[in-house]
């Protein structure tokens, strides 16, 4: 009786399988925010930066208050400043600093704006930018390095 009902049990803890249905997620699939996050950032490194941007994007679809969204944030903007796509970079690093002001990669998504726009010519926007690293994130490691950047044109 008791090897009858391990094995009742056994089958009812296997997944069914219905035709035409997707297949159950395996237990290796990444569900939680670190798991994607660490799938989102090896991606990153292996240069798959649509890859990357999948797997970040569903850990701010899934857990968007979690301590890793605004670092999520941050990759999705990574990749696209990777793949040299200036214009979508920025306003992927824009969304970090708007959506998670207290992500401590806020400052750093402002000086790669500000840096950018120093590279696009564009000075005062620059400026700007290097203004509000020094006016927000004083203490950042970004800051200390404004006061030059501000010096020059």
């Amino acid at each position: 009786e008791i090897e009858r009902q391990q094995s009742a049990l056994a089958t009812a803890a296997q997944p069914s399988t219905v035709p035409g249905a997707p297949a159950a997620l395996s237990a290796s699939t990444p569900t939680g925010p670190a798991q994607l996050y660490s799938m989102g950032k090896s991606m990153l490194d292996r240069s798959s930066y649509p890859s990357a941007r999948a797997a970040f994007g569903e850990l701010l679809a899934q857990y968007p208050a979690d301590d890793l969204a605004g670092a999520a944030q941050y990759g999705i903007a990574r990749s696209f400043d990777l793949e040299g796509q200036a214009a979508a970079a920025d306003s992927a690093y824009a969304r970090v600093v708007e959506k998670y002001p207290k992500s401590v990669l806020a400052p750093s998504a402002l000086y790669k704006r500000a840096m950018a726009a120093r590279q696009a010519n564009q000075p005062a926007n620059a400026k700007a930018l290097f203004q509000r690293i020094l006016d927000n994130y004083p203490h950042s490691p970004e800051a200390a390095s404004v006061p030059d950047r501000l010096k020059k044109p």
